[in-house]
């Protein structure tokens, strides 16, 4: 009986080891995370990158980033924008030292499970550059995903106007 016991807490140890494991390796990939983000006024504002955000960006720019009521988005390359969603982001201080840009890549989010948890999307665009209204959201973090050319890159954005000190304090 006392085999038994002993041999049904390490059973139960080691299987929540295991799990949280798992749990830490996958969160960095969690669909809502938000690790940090660029912060740009305009598209000619070079961006001021806060905390290390967990962001792909290949061949788009967004802006303004706080963005009050709109945000702008354009192709910085030929490409054609067919698809956007708009995703509520968790603004989490984790994972400020895993390098993201060799962990990220286009395929790592359906596009399923895009629409499934997304508060807005955008589909059938096909145009270079467009302007989602934000003003029926709430402020807060949010992560914009975007399919040009058939892969699918994403940024990190905070919808509101903060005060613009006290946001970059934030994130240091």
């Amino acid at each position: 009986m006392k085999k038994l016991i002993i041999l049904s807490v390490l059973i139960v140890l080691f299987s929540c080891n295991n799990d949280d494991d798992s749990n830490i390796e996958n969160d960095k990939f969690s669909l809502n995370l938000v690790t940090g983000l660029d912060i740009r006024a305009d598209q000619n504002f070079t961006p001021i990158r806060l905390g290390n955000p967990n962001i792909l960006v290949e061949q788009t720019l967004v802006y303004p980033n706080p963005a009050p009521t709109a945000l702008s988005i354009i192709a910085t390359s030929s490409g054609q924008i067919s698809d956007i969603w708009i995703i509520r982001g968790n603004p989490q201080r984790n994972y400020q030292d895993i390098d993201f840009d060799s962990l990220l890549h286009n395929s790592l989010y359906s596009e399923e499970a895009l629409h499934t948890n997304s508060e807005a999307n955008f589909t059938d665009l096909n145009t270079s550059n467009t302007i989602i209204n934000l003003s029926d959201f709430e402020e807060g973090y949010y992560r914009a995903f975007i399919k040009i050319d058939d892969n699918i890159e994403w940024h990190n954005i905070y919808v509101g106007a903060p005060d613009i000190d006290a946001f970059i304090e934030s994130w240091n």
